[in-house]
């Protein structure tokens, strides 16, 4: 498989001066009245040949070499313009250009019009007219630098450019200087930089390999214009940290129709093909519409067995791409070609023929062209004249929050001769501003001491620079942010809270669109409060804050002050006499305030100490995870706001409306037969009390700042351009079964390290595993030393049949066995139900149970009949997450008509209790009391659990989905319920759903990614045509992971494209093409592999050709 890499140096200004062959000097007397003397020293960008090899004709190619001619300077091409106050002033005229003519310095000379007070710019253009590019001086009048360089656009023509001593390399130098009046010369230093780019071929680093010989280049999707300056606001020339890092590209430019081709004489063997492709920028990250990314087509003779004739070229595509970043040869990074840069490509080994045309080669994933690039930071830096270098073993260090330290290695051998061992002179310059860490030049001259500081905010990055004469290498130092939360899991004692960070903070600003995109969510996940208050807890002093200045604590109803140097606040947690339910422990809100009493933030403050281990999951028991295998999620085993996973109102928990990150307090019953509002007792503060918002003040803005306050409508529906993203995704599952698992969000109220869980993790499914039949012409199996693969009948081997099971083993080198015209079977499995779709009772049982009888319904499923029962101890179900499986009462059987509370084994069993609601359309108060979810009470009869989605249901309404816990109706219809609803609802005209301004439970999931290999699939077997140029569309899935083709299989075969990002289920196309006629006598067949990210080894499938 191809490894695609680019050598990318920038080219470094030399700072040595060359002796000038004449060095005219003005005389003082030669100045009148308002003139004013300039002499400037033009560093020109340095060729490591320069002056000691001749230019001219290549040897080896017969094309010229250009390199003699990279930083020669016409004459009489050459302009100096000067701006003042970012305006044209005036052209300077009366120049004199001198200095030994291709060194790396020459001298400008000449003198201004105007006299000028304060700083000015000062423009060098060179060899400008050489290319076509040559504006009058009025054309200048009253632009500004950034205008005045838009009118300097070269064309690139038809042909590839060649240097001589017409035809030049348009470039640029500026310098801001304050200029000295009088009879006095001012003098100045400009760096003067290339206004394209250099691409250069070697094999093997210039010593060729045996079994390649390269022919000729092509150049695709080159651009056809250029600026001769370039457009970087913050480029200053004339300082060595100067980089190019964004390409200036004219909107009037486009993409050549043809490449640009370099060939030469083919009895004539090469190894370099260097100083002869010159190139406009090209933004390769971001091309436009309906252009490419810029690439090379390589033409060479392999000397193997393949695709071509031997003897005959073949064609290679190389892209500017590397995976130096990642470290991953699967995730490369895209190079943008940007000017007076050199990319330098070398090719190590070949050990396949390419494409037999260079058009194929374009789209052609089977290339066996092996082209390496050494990592920058390992790479030296190269200086001028006497070819120093600067390497540091590191470019980028990232700390965690802690107090962290790191070394970084510098070599260099600057000053030092060809046999020092020693280490030349280098220092530390241009630190960030930051303080919040510091660097140190060791003692050994070879080590730089890096500390950060404890980090309380969001993450950061400084950076600081080492120099070595006139060679500074950029490091980049980067400090995450503390792990952060909207709700934190507390028993009793002092804690410390980060009251400077929104939510989960950076990582959380952004949501996933179902589109493919993302939108962003807030600016900023940094809030900087002036005081800190506790908003209401359920037993006044659960919480105390401790005052930053008096070190007191203080209780509810009074602020308190933060170390604004941590921004954090400690706070102190005492469940003493704390209980809901008869269990120890309780809620709070804590605030982060303005200095008018407006909140900024809150955090939810879950006191259970029950739950509460160290060495658990980021802070909690392990016990209080359950692994619901049956779907792939690890799922806390209680509400969120819950004391305990029992039945009772401990098991309760809190409410929240969807998208919103804060709690309303939960039910104080289980039942129906009370007469208060039926909430938990809290202690509000600061007017903060619990009601419902009438003025229909339904945004993201409104609901933080009152959090206590129900809005009329969700979020999800009137919160436009946001709403159906605030909980990580809109697009979270629909009817062609996309699966979008979305992303934590600042407003998601789970506890660090976890998330509201996504759509699929509340989705059950019945599974029929079978053996499929599959037909084919030839059928492989590879396996490799030491692997076991049992096969069952029938299975043919070498055409053999066998009626038994067989375990076959792998040799060394791998076997194959081939079922040559037959068939085989392979074992699927096939949804037969899903809870997407249809009611759920598969895995559960509906608590108080009681059912006189056992009914199937039209679907085959079954369930029970029985009376509704009037003010139970409590409403729930017990689903079992690891089987298919039916949780057993403890006595008597199922339809005995009989109360039961009890089962026979708790084993592997998740309590659901029906929780509670609030629903302001009903009532414009916080209460329980007569409050109706569909069809009944949200105590005894149906409650919800939120996911982290919107769904399109089956009438095709987008709304929030949620795990509809459907109980037993309280009507004369008394086989309606006990089960989980559908989730996508049964038909068009199914209303039994939660609704977008109702508040309901959360249960929250581990922050982990899921594992869906079991859900990815390869392409099925391919079957081409024997000719050349027959395609195929095959189709993959790869729901949660990115893929790639780690082997295309054999040269006649095409693959496109041949790597991709992960679908969400909804399934990828790739097009199989041939490239060669089958002319062997026999079909063939090729193994392809396909390796997706979260699986340890590559998938396989077979493409076949016939004869």
């Amino acid at each position: 498989m191809k490894r695609l890499f680019s050598y990318i140096l920038i080219l470094i200004t030399g700072t040595v001066l060359l002796a000038a062959c004449t060095d005219n000097t003005f005389n003082s007397e030669e100045f009148t009245d308002g003139q004013i003397g300039l002499k400037l020293a033009l560093n020109l960008p340095s060729s490591e040949y320069a002056n000691t090899r001749a230019g001219g004709t290549n040897a080896g190619t017969g094309i010229e070499n250009g390199e003699e001619f990279e930083n020669w300077i016409q004459a009489n091409d050459v302009r100096l313009l000067i701006f003042s106050n970012n305006k044209f002033a005036e052209e300077v005229t009366n120049l004199q250009i001198t200095g030994l003519a291709g060194s790396e310095i020459r001298y400008l000379e000449g003198k201004t019009s105007n006299l000028y007070e304060g700083e000015i710019e000062i423009v060098v253009l060179i060899n400008l007219k050489s290319r076509g590019v040559n504006p009058s001086t009025t054309d200048f009048e009253n632009k500004s630098v950034e205008e005045t360089y838009k009118l300097l656009e070269y064309s690139y023509g038809t042909e590839a450019w060649t240097l001589s001593e017409e035809k030049r390399i348009p470039m640029w130098g500026n310098l801001k200087m304050t200029l000295q009046t009088g009879p006095t010369v001012n003098k100045g230093n400009i760096d003067v930089y290339r206004a394209v780019a250099k691409t250069n071929i070697l094999v093997n680093n210039g010593t060729g390999l045996d079994n390649f010989i390269l022919r000729s280049v092509r150049v695709y999707y080159a651009n056809t214009k250029g600026y001769c300056a370039p457009l970087q606001s913050d480029i200053t020339a004339g300082d060595t940290e100067v980089r190019f890092s964004e390409t200036s590209i004219p909107t009037s430019n486009s993409q050549r129709e043809t490449p640009l081709i370099f060939t030469w004489s083919q009895d004539i063997t090469i190894n370099t093909f260097e100083n002869q492709i010159y190139i406009p920028e090209s933004n390769n990250t971001k091309p436009g519409e309906g252009k490419k990314p810029l690439c090379l087509v390589v033409g060479g003779i392999f000397g193997g067995e393949g695709l071509v004739n031997n003897g005959e070229e073949s064609y290679y595509r190389i892209d500017f791409k590397d995976d130096l970043e990642s470290g991953n040869k699967d995730d490369l990074r895209v190079y943008d070609v940007i000017r007076n840069h050199s990319y330098v490509f070398n090719i190590r080994s070949v050990s396949n023929p390419g494409t037999p045309t260079p058009e194929e080669a374009l789209d052609n994933v089977v290339v066996g062209m092996h082209v390496s690039i050494e990592d920058w930071e390992d790479v030296p830096m190269r200086g001028i004249p006497d070819q120093y270098t600067l390497t540091t073993n590191k470019s980028v260090v990232t700390f965690d929050n802690k107090i962290s330290n790191d070394e970084i290695t510098v070599t260099t051998d600057y000053g030092q001769d060809n046999e020092s061992t020693e280490n030349g002179p280098w220092k530390i310059v241009d630190k960030s501003d930051d303080t919040w860490f510091t660097v140190e030049q060791g003692e050994d001259n070879r080590t730089i001491y890096i500390k950060a500081i404890e980090n309380f905010g969001v993450a950061r990055e400084g950076s600081f620079y080492v120099q070595t004469g006139n060679l500074k290498k950029q490091i980049i130092v980067r400090q995450e942010q503390p792990a952060t939360a909207n709700c934190y899991v507390v028993g009793d004692g002092t804690y410390e809270l980060i009251v400077t960070i929104k939510g989960n903070g950076n990582k959380g600003l952004v949501a996933d669109d179902k589109n493919g995109g993302v939108v962003t969510l807030d600016e900023s996940a940094s809030i900087k409060p002036a005081k800190i208050g506790i908003i209401w807890e359920t037993k006044k002093g659960l919480v105390k804050l401790i005052d930053a200045e008096s070190k007191t604590q203080v209780s509810g109803g009074t602020y308190a002050t933060y170390d604004e140097g941590k921004g954090t606040i400690q706070y102190v947690v005492n469940t003493n006499g704390a209980s809901i339910g008869g269990i120890t422990g309780g809620n709070a809100l804590i605030g982060a305030f303005d200095k008018n009493g407006k909140v900024l933030w809150s955090w939810h403050v879950w006191a259970c100490p029950s739950m509460v281990d160290a060495n658990g999951f980021n802070g909690i028991k392990k016990s209080c995870i359950q692994d619901w295998t049956l779907n792939g999620y690890e799922v806390l085993d209680r509400n969120l706001g819950a004391l305990n996973n029992v039945p009772g109102v401990a098991s309760l928990g809190l409410l929240y409306q969807w998208g919103r990150k804060d709690p309303f307090i939960g039910a104080a019953y289980t039942n129906d037969n009370y007469t208060d509002n039926g909430r938990l007792t809290t202690y509000n503060y600061y007017n903060k009390e619990w009601k419902v918002d009438s003025g229909r003040n339904t945004n993201i803005s409104y609901t933080i700042e009152n959090p206590t306050i129900l809005t009329y409508d969700g979020l999800s529906s009137k919160e436009l351009t946001k709403g159906g993203y605030l909980w990580g995704t809109n697009g979270g599952l629909n009817h062609e079964g996309i699966k979008d698992l979305g992303s934590k969000t600042i407003y998601d109220p789970c506890p660090e390290g976890y998330r509201i869980p996504p759509v699929d993790a509340f989705v059950f499914t019945d599974k029929t595993t079978k053996q499929e039949l599959v037909i084919d012409n030839a059928y492989s199996v590879t396996l490799y030393q030491g692997e076991n693969l049992p096969l069952n009948p029938p299975v043919y081997i070498n055409g053999e049949l066998s009626e038994k099971k067989i375990t076959i083993s792998g040799s060394r080198r791998g076997t194959y066995y081939y079922i040559v015209d037959k068939f085989h079977y392979r074992t699927v499995s096939t949804i037969t139900k899903s809870s997407e779709t249809a009611n759920w009772n598969d895995n559960l049982i509906y608590i108080p149970h009681k059912a006189s009888k056992l009914q199937n319904d039209w679907t085959g499923s079954y369930y029970y009949t029985g009376i509704y029962v009037e003010n139970a101890k409590y409403y729930g179900f017990y689903l079992n997450y690891k089987s298919l499986k039916e949780p057993n009462l403890k006595d008597g059987n199922k339809t005995d008509n009989y109360v039961h509370y009890d089962l026979a084994d708790y084993t592997d069993l998740a309590w659901l209790p029906i929780s509670g609601a609030y629903d302001p359309h009903i009532k414009n108060e916080l209460t329980f009391k007569d409050i109706i979810v569909t069809q009944g009470s949200s105590l005894s009869v149906n409650s919800f659990l939120w996911t982290n989605s919107s769904v399109v249901s089956q009438d095709r309404t987008t709304r929030p989905a949620a795990m509809f816990l459907h109980g037993t109706e309280n009507t004369y219809n008394y086989s309606n319920g006990r089960h989980i609803h559908a989730l996508l609802g049964t038909s068009a005209s199914d209303n039994i759903i939660a609704e977008p301004q109702q508040a309901g439970a959360v249960r929250c999931v581990r922050d982990v990614k899921k594992d869906f290999s079991e859900s990815n699939r390869e392409p099925d077997p391919v079957s081409l045509g024997s000719s050349s140029g027959k395609s195929v569309i095959g189709t993959l899935i790869s729901v949660n992971d990115s893929w790639v083709i780690t082997d295309g299989g054999a040269p006649w075969l095409k693959i496109s494209p041949d790597r991709g990002e992960l679908d969400k289920g909804k399934g990828q196309n790739i097009t199989f093409t041939t490239v060669q006629a089958n002319r062997t006598g026999n079909s063939r067949t090729v193994t392809v592999l396909i390796k997706f990210a979260s699986e340890a080894k590559p998938r396989s499938f077979k493409v076949t050709q016939s004869n």
